[in-house]
Formats: structure tokens, C-alpha cells, sequence
């Protein structure tokens, strides 16, 4: 028995089963292959009856292009290095598995387009108003036919009997109306997307969009209507009703951020409205005040009459 070799590729017999010179082994023997070759002759019984363990197999651990080698004494260094480059294998990975993390939802890979995306799902990054379409030569068209349109039931809606005169003035209100309220319009546009962390996008685009939701609220409110200050009002909401659908189609985002970009401007157009009617209050009064004051201030007196000398009567 004390020459026969020890095979390392055998599985050792359990712990309660006697060993080869009929003594229980007095710890548990690793099994495994040994990078030292075959042990001598009776040196492997004798470790066993003296209850010492076998040494830790030596083996080469490849990671990538760098071979480690681990032998009895482990290498600290070389474990530091091990686990360093598996932690530089493994943060690659990390990131690709988080990279939609950060990203806003329905932009991420699978996920449902917003609701402010534009055909197709596109969403231009950075900008209020998504999408390439339509061009800003596009909208400048449907501007000028919707605010001719504006300009003609301005003109059929003007106050009966009124003369050319005053027919023309209530025209080119509503052009110069057009005109303020759309860059009012583009200013409500710049504070919506200032409130969500975006640019406006192409101030051409902005104005055109604008333009086409103010130049059709003027023309539906402008509409004549037969039942007096019922169809007044009525015209006034069908004129808001455009103005909405205008920007739904154009702006194409969120319904929220359209009732703010609505309220904004209503809440512009109103400061707007009322600093003209009371510039006009003033003024008024002004003018009256200036009547007043030439009524009560004092008259010169009257300078009595030239009396004519006739030479000629006796």
C-alpha cells in the first residue's frame, strides 16, 4: 500500500469511510487536479494520516488579454488587477442596461411616442414646437389667406350705415389686431417652453403657427351673426374654438402646455385690452377736461362799437 501512487484524478472516499491504512481521515481533503504533477510515492497517505489538507491546485485565470496567475500564495496585486479590469468589463454593461434611465418617457427603446410627437413619432430634442411640418413658407400662405378672410367679415360685420371710412378704419383694426396679437401670441409660446426647459425652435415657425390661430380667431369672431349679442358671443366662441384647433394642429404637444400656451396669451391680450381702453379713458377725459377749462376761463371784455363820422350829413 505505502507504494502505490495517489491518483489525484480519483475522488477521495467520504470522511466516515476508513482511508487505506484504516484510520478515518482527520479533516477533509480538497480534490482537484494539481498543477505540481503526481505527488510521490506514500507522500499523499502519509498528509492524510497526519490529518493535514492538500494544498490549494495552482491554476492561470485569463481575463481579456491579461493572464493572472494564482498559485499557494495568492498575488494580492494580481487580484486587485482582476478585479479591476472585471469592474471595467462590467460598468459597459451597466450603462447600456441604464441608458434609457435618464431619457424622457416614450423616447426610450420600446417605449410609445408622446403625445406632443410629430408624424412618424419624431420629436425634435430642445424645441417647444416638434416636427418639420409645416414649412414657415407654408404658414406664411395660410396666414395671409386666413387673415384676408378675417378682413372681408370685418368689413360685412361693420355697424350699418357706417360710411367707406369708417368700414376701412374697422379692416385695418383688425389687421393691426392680427399683427399685435400674434407677436403676443409668440411671447405666450416663449414663456410655455421657458416653464418646461425648451427653446421655441425657428421664430418663423413660431410666428406662422401664431399667426394662423390669431388671424382664424379674428375671422370666425368676425363672422356676422343674426341674433344680436347672442350670436355675438356665439362668434366669439367659435373664434376661440379655431384658435384651439390651431394650435393643437400645428404646436403638437401636450394638451396641458396648449391650455398654458391659450392662458398666457388671453392673459397678455387682456393686460393688452385693457391698457388701450384706458389710454382711451384718459385721453377722453383729457379732452374734456381741456373744453371744460376754455368754458370757465374768463372772456375778454367786449370792445364797445366804432362809431363812423359821415362828413357828409349836415
Amino acid at each position: 500500500m505505502a507504494d502505490q501512487p495517489f491518483n489525484l484524478a480519483q475522488p477521495e472516499p467520504a470522511p466516515d469511510h476508513p482511508s487505506h491504512d484504516g484510520q478515518p481521515a482527520a479533516g477533509p481533503v480538497p480534490v482537484g487536479p494539481s498543477a505540481a504533477g503526481p505527488a510521490p510515492s506514500g507522500a499523499a497517505p502519509a498528509r492524510r494520516a497526519a490529518g493535514a489538507t492538500e494544498p490549494a491546485p495552482a491554476h492561470d485565470a485569463q481575463h481579456g488579454d491579461e493572464q493572472i496567475q494564482l498559485g499557494d500564495r495568492p498575488d494580492l496585486e494580481a487580484i486587485e488587477r482582476f478585479r479591476a479590469h472585471s469592474a471595467r468589463q462590467v460598468q459597459p454593461a451597466a450603462g447600456v442596461a441604464g441608458s434609457g434611465a435618464g431619457q424622457p418617457e416614450g423616447t426610450r427603446a420600446g417605449g410609445a411616442a408622446p403625445a406632443g410627437a410629430g408624424p412618424g413619432g419624431e420629436v425634435a430634442a430642445g424645441t417647444f414646437i416638434t416636427g418639420a411640418w409645416p414649412q414657415p413658407v407654408v404658414l406664411a400662405v395660410v396666414v395671409g389667406a386666413v387673415a384676408v378672410l378675417a378682413m372681408v367679415f370685418a368689413g360685412l360685420s361693420a355697424v350699418p350705415g357706417s360710411g367707406f371710412l369708417l368700414t376701412v378704419g374697422r379692416i385695418g383694426a383688425t389687421v393691426f389686431g392680427i399683427a399685435v396679437y400674434t407677436s403676443v401670441g409668440v411671447a405666450a409660446l416663449a414663456c410655455t417652453a421657458w416653464a418646461a426647459g425648451l427653446s421655441v425652435g425657428k421664430l418663423e415657425r413660431a410666428a406662422g403657427v401664431m399667426g394662423v390661430a390669431v388671424a382664424g380667431f379674428f375671422a370666425v369672431s368676425n363672422v356676422p351673426m343674426p341674433w344680436g349679442q347672442l350670436g355675438a358671443v356665439l362668434a366669439l366662441g367659435m373664434g376661440a374654438g379655431a384658435y384651439w384647433l390651431a394650435l393643437v394642429a400645428f404646436v403638437r404637444r401636450p394638451l396641458a402646455e396648449i391650455h398654458t400656451v391659450a392662458l398666457i396669451h388671453v392673459a397678455l391680450a387682456v393686460v393688452i385690452y385693457l391698457g388701450t381702453l384706458v389710454t382711451g379713458l384718459v385721453r377722453s377725459a383729457e379732452d374734456a377736461q381741456r373744453a371744460e377749462n376754455a368754458a370757465k376761463a374768463p372772456k375778454p371784455p367786449a370792445e364797445p362799437p366804432v362809431q363812423v363820422i359821415d362828413l357828409n350829413r349836415p
